[in-house]
């Protein structure tokens, strides 16, 4: 859940600056002498092993996603993004359509920076950051994201901010998110990119404060899922607002937006979820919870009046990682897809292996995950088989330890950044086959 605060210092792999030519070399691998393993348990030789990579490009800072299929990009810590393509041959720069310095104003601050973006296939997309070391005015905030991204198109967005070089600014400012693909966002404006003017989109009465003197981080939160979820005249976003401002449970409720996206009745939609999860269905809003007893994690869906119970999974949530509409439970490496309530075993061959960070694919069938075993940290590459079982191949090495923005790419190759230190360092781009 989003922190109600920052600390003082900025995260030292932050300060690493990025390296504008990748070099393409290949089965450049981390470590020395990995230890691997094939779906059966049997080991295979390091040839094998080799051959999964398809490609490895030393870099300053990882490679994360944008909302435009097939492009991706890199943010210096002074600001500076580029964009890519990615192919069997490596990265291709792609330039960016434009960019617009945007200031806006946070808790009485004002927090100001360059946002490149890029427009492609009706999407836009565009990322900045400001720091404190940019502005010696502003004292509460150390660290912002900037991301802009299409207004969402529904029926209570004025008609002033549906222009071509209308956007939506969303601010993270947990700056350990900086390198995180899942990104939330405790700030939104409605802005123009052409004339830089600014307004607030979740207009958010009787904000409470924290420690700080800022608004709290909690209070309306929204991720990029459930902005892409967008359904009729409303957007869902999560709120911490009722419960205490250090409360360790990091209880959740789900918010619906109101006219011209803002939340005017401040009322609850559905109160204490698990995770920051809540998708729209012809029939209702799901999302998660705990059963009586907190043995099992619930699917249920609200249609406004009643609470339906649809599926269960045992386990406690934080047994589980999340990606997309799918949870896994790392105690028993079993795949369960929220939407459907299936469950499938991953099949890894190392019972001891425990997922930490993971992707999996849209439609769930192929898995990316980094965790730990009893002998050294590992990744996992599973696919699923024509009779919907799944094959796990298992790579063991000390290198994994710091790898990073897990994704899948359209082919169906698996793609992440591994850091030479937990501080960072050198990073090395791999993309597995």
């Amino acid at each position: 859940m989003k922190k109600s605060y920052i600390t003082t210092a900025i995260v030292a792999f932050i300060a690493v600056l990025l390296t504008t030519v990748f070099v393409i070399v290949k089965n450049n691998l981390p470590g020395q002498n990995p230890s691997v393993t094939d779906g059966n348990g049997d080991k295979v030789d390091e040839t094998e092993y080799e051959a999964a990579v398809d490609f490895s490009s030393e870099t300053a800072s990882p490679l994360l996603k944008t909302d435009i299929a097939g492009v991706y990009y890199t943010i210096t810590t002074d600001g500076v993004v580029k964009f890519y393509t990615l192919s069997e041959s490596g990265l291709t720069e792609v330039e960016a359509s434009g960019k617009k310095e945007l200031k806006v104003t946070v808790s009485n601050e004002s927090l100001k920076a360059t946002v490149y973006y890029l427009r492609k296939d009706g999407v836009l997309n565009g990322f900045g950051l400001f720091t404190a070391n940019m502005d010696a005015n502003v004292q509460i905030y150390e660290y912002a994201f900037f991301k802009v991204i299409n207004v969402p198109v529904i029926s209570s967005v004025p008609a002033a901010y549906k222009k071509n070089s209308s956007a939506l600014l969303l601010i993270d400012t947990d700056k350990e998110d900086f390198y995180n693909n899942n990104k939330v966002y405790e700030e939104q404006f409605l802005v123009d990119l052409e004339s830089g003017i600014s307004k607030s989109y979740l207009y958010i009465m009787n904000r409470a404060i924290d420690d700080r003197g800022a608004g709290r981080a909690d209070y309306a939160m929204l991720t990029d899922e459930v902005i892409k979820d967008k359904s009729g005249s409303s957007i869902l976003f999560f709120s911490a607002r009722h419960y205490h401002l250090y409360d360790t449970a990091k209880t959740l409720d789900i918010f619906k937006s109101g006219g011209s996206g803002n939340n005017t009745d401040n009322n609850r939609y559905v109160k204490d979820i698990l995770g920051m999860y809540a998708k729209n269905s012809d029939k209702g809003v799901i999302f998660l919870a705990h059963n009586a007893d907190k043995t099992a994690v619930e699917v249920r869906r609200y249609d406004g009046k009643n609470i339906e119970k649809l599926y269960e999974f045992p386990g406690k949530y934080d047994s589980f990682i999340r990606s997309g509409d799918y949870l896994i439970n790392t105690q028993n490496n079993t795949l369960y897809s929220i939407i459907t309530g299936k469950s499938f075993s991953l099949n890894i061959s190392d019972s001891g292996f425990k997922a930490e960070i993971g992707f999996i694919s849209a439609d769930g069938k192929s898995v990316f995950l980094r965790g730990k075993t009893s002998s050294a940290p590992a990744i996992v590459l599973s696919e699923m088989n024509e009779d919907g079982s799944f094959a796990s191949r298992i790579y063991y090495n000390g290198s994994f330890k710091y790898l990073t923005a897990l994704d899948i790419t359209a082919d169906g190759k698996y793609l992440c950044t591994v850091s030479e230190t937990a501080e960072g360092g050198k990073y090395t781009l791999y993309l597995f086959k």
